[in-house]
């Protein structure tokens, strides 16, 4: 279903087959941690997914999810699903096409910082950032659709 290859951005995701708005494009595997364990992980692959709780790094070597890149005008959401982790199409992907996602969508400032973003969109902000660093009409764009996780909407307040 996808082709992993090397990018400028590092390895990426690239998908065999079209997938639409709606679709389950991949489904993350790696275990649920707090941030007191991600001393004890390679942090680069912690994708926040609740106010204190990470999912870290996939056990097996090469997992899909783990390689998936953050674009600022990204064709996937994570969204939380019950105990999943997955990843939802927003926007049409046609074979060949890079899977990606806003990894600033999840996170909160105190567990984040201004990686460099590498995207290359048309919408890039440069860095990667938090929610609350998002334009807002980013914010606004994925509150209407309900992609913003309610750890986040609490959070804004208080930065």
């Amino acid at each position: 279903m996808f082709n992993i290859r090397d990018t400028d951005k590092g390895r990426g995701v690239f998908s065999l087959c079209a997938l639409e708005p709606g679709e389950v494009a991949v489904e993350l595997t790696g275990p649920i941690i707090t941030s007191a364990a991600m001393a004890e992980v390679d942090q680069r692959y912690c994708l926040q997914i609740g106010a204190d709780t990470f999912q870290a790094k996939a056990l097996i070597p090469d997992a899909v999810g783990d390689l998936v890149n953050h674009s600022c005008d990204p064709n996937c959401v994570v969204v939380l699903d019950g105990e999943r982790v997955i990843l939802w199409v927003i926007r049409s992907i046609l074979p060949g096409d890079e899977v990606s996602y806003d990894y600033g969508l999840t996170a909160t400032p105190e567990h984040t910082d201004d990686t460099v973003c590498l995207c290359h969109s048309s919408k890039c902000r440069g860095v990667i950032g938090h929610f609350a660093a998002l334009p807002l009409e980013a914010q606004e764009w994925y509150t209407r659709r309900g992609f913003v996780p309610e750890y986040v909407h609490r959070g804004v307040a208080q930065w």
